[in-house]
């Protein structure tokens, strides 16, 4: 019914959207997917992105940690039990700039 190559296509695609490339980033890399650079760039680039996400997360599970651990009663409590524990010291990049 289909060709290999539409299936090979889809087959990309599925895989491309699983791990986290959205429809625009996959038409670009499918319309240079010939040069080996191209292709290159576009694997360097999510990962550089996926490492921030991950630091990210890193961060948000440390902070979530610490005010679980808190029996802290008021907000500034909570406040002063992150600023002691360094909690809020090393900032995350986001695509959207730095989080803190």
């Amino acid at each position: 019914m289909y060709g290999t190559d539409v299936l090979d296509r889809l087959t990309l695609i599925r895989f491309g959207q699983n791990t986290g490339f959205s429809l625009k980033e996959l038409k670009s890399l499918f319309q240079g997917f010939s040069s080996r650079a191209k292709r290159r760039n576009a694997a360097q680039d999510k990962l550089k992105e996926l490492k921030i996400q991950r630091d990210r997360i890193k961060l948000m599970e440390k902070l979530f940690k610490e005010i679980a651990l808190c029996r802290c009663g008021t907000i500034q409590q909570v406040r002063e039990r992150l600023m002691k524990s360094d909690a809020l010291n090393k900032p995350a990049r986001s695509q959207r700039g730095n989080f803190r």
